[in-house]
């Protein structure tokens, strides 16, 4: 049955109806909730690696030959580690040997299969070709010119065809005076005092009136000629020897000649046994530990050696005494001068490597080489 609405339920009604559709139209319009991007993902960091371990340093020992064993030598050695720990991450004992022992002491530590790493080698002590033929030295013709190029590159290159051996080079030279410039050195208080004039002096006969006066004048406390020094020097006789026998300088064949055969040889003898029978060498000679004893004494006036620029001052500190000197023969350069003086690396060294970074430290570095040659420089504070 259906059922009539009065005017007033109408009106009531759509009366609601209007409120409700009023609302609705204020409200505000929902927004869609954004949805969030996709975060970027981090690249992984790989874990940090650790630095590789610093390899630890090696200690270099070097046997080397000397007059004097200065006593600060320690400091000296501790200041060259400083700088080799720092440039090829070694440092070295220093082990001089007083050169009349030199010799014997190194072939007893060789024979021993003493473990050391440097020492001096050279043609008349601790002899290289002994040495070479005894198995006692490394092989260096690989090691110099990888860790010493500018050493190896900056001799003359006729010097490391002259130390090989059977094509091999089992040492290192020093460059040095290589030409042959032998002459008197001479005390300077007598000379002055029994006025030797060396600018007139042009052979060894010349030397006798000055030695005859200090024979006379000094009543035996100075006898002339050093003690274990002789007059033979191959050089002053015009001849060099290339390890067996003598060859006369300029000769076109180079033929070799025993010693006992050559004149020069006997005439050097005559000369020696003249002087010998005049006082001029000792009647006896001291012990060869004892030449730089008896020279540090005042007991000496002279010897024949290598008259090199600055041998009155080297002499001056290894005997107390001034020296003057003279080159008695013309410059020429010596067939074994290179091997004269040497280092060589001992088969049995903790470090090849380290042993050529020396040997190119000490001969490239002016400051290094100065600081072994020189001592530390102490400043004085007066200027």
């Amino acid at each position: 049955m259906s059922q009539k609405l009065s005017r007033r339920a109408f009106l009531a009604l759509a009366g609601a109806s209007g409120a409700v559709l009023a609302l609705a139209a204020c409200a505000p319009t929902p927004t869609a909730t954004p949805t969030p991007a996709p975060k970027k993902e981090e690249p992984t960091k790989p874990a940090p690696t650790a630095e590789p371990a610093k390899k630890e340093a090696v200690e270099l020992s070097y046997f080397y030959g000397t007059r004097v064993v200065f006593p600060d030598l320690k400091l000296v050695q501790d200041e060259m580690s400083k700088i080799m720990l720092e440039r090829i991450n070694a440092t070295i004992q220093l082990n001089p040997i007083e050169w009349a022992a030199f010799s014997d002491k190194m072939n007893v530590k060789n024979a021993a299969g003493e473990k050391y790493d440097l020492c001096f080698v050279s043609s008349w002590a601790n002899n290289y070709y002994t040495n070479v033929k005894n198995g006692i030295l490394e092989d260096l013709s690989d090691a110099l010119p990888k860790w010493a190029p500018k050493y190896y590159g900056g001799l003359n290159p006729a010097a490391w065809k002259v130390v090989k051996v059977k094509g091999q080079i089992f040492a290192a030279p020093c460059q040095q005076i290589w030409a042959s410039v032998v002459g008197p050195i001479c005390r300077k208080d007598l000379a002055d005092k029994y006025g030797l004039d060396l600018s007139k002096v042009e052979k060894l006969e010349d030397m006798e009136p000055w030695q005859d006066a200090i024979v006379k004048g000094e009543g035996g406390n100075v006898i002339p000629y050093w003690p274990n020094y002789n007059l033979w020097w191959t050089t002053l006789w015009n001849l060099d020897s290339p390890g067996y026998g003598v060859v006369t300088y300029n000769d076109p064949d180079i033929k070799v000649r025993h010693l006992w055969d050559d004149d020069q040889w006997m005439n050097c003898l005559k000369l020696t046994k003249k002087w010998f029978q005049a006082g001029y060498f000792p009647k006896e000679q001291p012990p060869s530990s004892d030449t730089y004893v008896w020279v540090k004494a005042g007991k000496s006036a002279w010897l024949l050696h290598t008259a090199k620029p600055g041998v009155g001052m080297e002499e001056k500190a290894a005997t107390g005494y001034e020296h003057v000197a003279k080159i008695l023969e013309k410059p020429h350069k010596l067939g074994g001068g290179p091997v004269a003086t040497m280092y060589g690396v001992n088969k049995k060294t903790s470090s090849v490597e380290a042993c050529i970074g020396y040997i190119e430290l000490i001969n490239t570095d002016k400051p290094f080489y100065n600081l072994l040659c020189k001592g530390i420089e102490v400043s004085t504070g007066c200027g």
